[in-house]
């Protein structure tokens, strides 16, 4: 019997409203909707076959929901929608120095007019000359990057379905402030098809879809900061923080979350960085979670040593307080082919290299083997040529035949696993970086930004107590 891969593909943005102006500071949650979160929702459509499961962090949803409702707005929207001659010297300065921000090789190349303004900016220009080159751009010439920098941003889905984005990368240059203007309305129009798309390809049962914890928070971390020391046992550390109420607080805050958004809550979970620990998997157990997933260090760290390298590929039940989480931990190796090195290959290459190796794998087991690759599922494809179409288009074509016999499962699907099923008594405490809390905690910002969290918990816990509400 060949083997199964479970595909998680985790979509996520952090807050970017600031909660004085209102104003979101970065444009990313609106920039990978138009590409990522289309685009991936889209290879779904053409190919129901192939099961997948997909995680949405509820900041994220929610984020989404504002743009598409017209509620949220960015410095680069609002920039881009001024018309040209009316920018300061200031706001020119920061279109020159910010709308250039996507993949120089496949965003900007393929635009003969982007790559000529790049070349006028400068590819290596240091900040205090930008002053100076911004007085020799003209109207024409900063209306172009306002809009080369939105269709930069599009990927294959919207390039497709969208005959004005068609028209205006066609055209290439000499936009106009009309166009500009329809532009960035439909921008909006294809955000808010995001979140409908899912839902419905949830409905079909090709999708899963999952959640995190509610903004993306360490969880082990929140529940207590000293177990860092398990996998950084020289490292500076806050005063300690016990905030295991506050990770309740966000698990339980992101499965409403999530409900709200897709009418149904979910069985499954992603903590925030693949981040696990026996507190933190007991918290996610005990808010009605069915399974989670982290990364393939935590389980060798958790196996006597030598730990056996083919022991990920198969589900595992693992203790969290009085009951056991299902949990999988992903292939890091194939995982992060896609993310960071198919891009240079050819997608038959690519593909033949994929699904060998999960041949090659499978191949080793007496009992079909499951094939975990867990990763982000926005962030490839500005490295991909045309968004990654040919890759995706190539390797869900190939699974939906079920080339070698190799097939897809949704995560829940292995709640019931025909095969071998691992159990563990703990679990290692780590993320999918290194197996440790590292980019997290012990650098010295870190360690205050802790104590400035355990203040403020300090200081609600108190107001609370005082009968605040």
């Amino acid at each position: 019997m060949a083997g199964e891969i479970a595909f998680l593909w985790h979509l996520h943005q952090p807050p970017y409203e600031d909660p004085e102006s209102k104003t979101y500071l970065l444009p990313w949650v609106r920039l990978h909707a138009t590409r990522g979160y289309l685009d991936l929702a889209e290879i779904h459509r053409r190919f129901p076959e192939v099961r997948s499961t997909v995680n949405f962090s509820p900041i994220l949803l929610e984020q989404l929901e504002a743009y598409a409702e017209g509620r949220a707005r960015d410095r680069f929207l609002e920039l881009s929608a001024r018309p040209a001659a009316d920018l300061s010297e200031g706001e020119r300065v920061f279109l020159l120095q910010r709308f250039f921000m996507v993949s120089w090789e496949q965003g900007i190349e393929p635009f003969p007019r982007y790559r000529a303004l790049l070349d006028k900016r400068g590819r290596s220009t240091s900040s205090e000359e930008f002053l100076r080159i911004a007085k020799s751009f003209g109207h024409d010439e900063i209306r172009d990057l306002q809009v080369l920098f939105q269709l930069a941003w599009m990927g294959f889905y919207a390039r497709q379905e969208s005959q004005l984005v068609r028209e205006l990368v066609e055209k290439g240059s000499g936009y106009t402030e009309e166009e500009k203007g329809a532009l960035l309305e439909e921008q909006q129009r294809l955000v808010s098809l995001v979140i409908p798309m899912w839902r419905e390809l949830e409905a079909s049962g090709s999708v899963e879809l999952s959640a995190s914890p509610s903004a993306h928070p360490i969880l082990p971390l929140l529940c207590d900061t000293d177990i860092a020391r398990v996998g950084l046992p020289r490292a500076h550390m806050p005063s300690r923080l016990l905030a295991r109420d506050e990770a309740e607080r966000q698990v339980r805050l992101g499965l409403r979350v999530h409900a709200r958004v897709f009418g149904k809550t979910p069985v499954g979970m992603w903590p925030s960085e693949g981040s696990v620990s026996d507190e933190a998997l007991d918290v996610i157990r005990q808010e009605g979670v069915s399974w989670a997933a982290t990364d393939e260090e935590n389980l060798l760290r958790s196996l006597p040593a030598p730990a056996d390298p083919s022991s990920i590929y198969r589900p595992w039940k693992v203790r969290a307080g009085p009951g056991e989480l299902h949990l999988l931990f992903r292939d890091r190796r194939l995982s992060d082919r896609i993310g960071f090195t198919y891009a240079r290959a050819s997608a038959r290459d690519a593909v033949d290299d994929l699904l060998g190796e999960v041949s090659r794998i499978d191949s080793g087991f007496r009992h079909r083997a499951l094939v975990p690759i867990i990763l982000d599922g926005e962030n490839p494809w500005e490295y991909y040529p045309n968004s990654g179409e040919a890759f995706l288009t190539e390797l869900f074509g190939r699974l939906a035949a079920r080339e070698q016999g190799i097939g897809t499962v949704r995560v829940s699907d292995t709640l019931n696993w025909e095969g071998p099923v691992g159990r563990l008594d703990r679990i290692h405490p780590g993320s999918w970086i290194e197996g440790n809390f590292r980019i997290w905690i012990g650098h010295e910002e870190d360690v205050a930004a802790w104590n400035l969290v355990k203040q403020t918990k300090e200081a609600v816990d108190q107001a609370a107590q005082q009968g605040a509400d």
